[in-house]
């Protein structure tokens, strides 16, 4: 079954493949196959002390971390290892990120316990908490 929507008022249906048009704006209207809005896996992730990019399939997202590196320093490194191994529709429903218009990140490898450990140190000196 593919989902179909409309161009026109937004309408939206599951049908199998096949053109199909609108029942409310008419005949003349022709509906649209929907992409999947979620798909494929995390390949990559960037992380601050209080938010962090994640590429899918190419293209940045944003979100907000639940906890602060600066003073949530365990509960942190736990977060972004969870987020690492979480599929892509998990992601997208517990986050909600936005999407970023640009791709100005660098492709960054998936961190390691230590790395994020390493991480939250030097943030901690540089806003002066250490």
């Amino acid at each position: 079954m593919v989902i179909y929507k409309c161009p026109k008022c937004g309408r939206t249906v599951e049908k199998p493949e096949g053109k199909y048009y609108c029942k409310v704006c008419g005949p003349s209207v022709l509906m649209v196959k929907v992409k999947p809005r979620v798909g494929g896996k995390i390949h990559g992730i960037l992380a601050t002390h209080d938010s962090f990019w994640v590429r899918v399939d190419g293209i940045w997202y944003e979100a907000e971390t639940r906890h602060d590196a600066l003073y949530e320093t365990e509960e942190w490194i736990s977060e972004i290892l969870a987020i690492q191994r979480m599929n892509v529709k998990e992601f997208m429903e517990k986050y909600k990120p936005r999407k970023l218009p640009f791709r100005g990140y660098i492709d960054h490898p998936r961190y390691t316990r230590e790395e994020l450990e390493k991480k939250a140190v030097w943030l901690k000196r540089s806003h002066g908490l250490l």
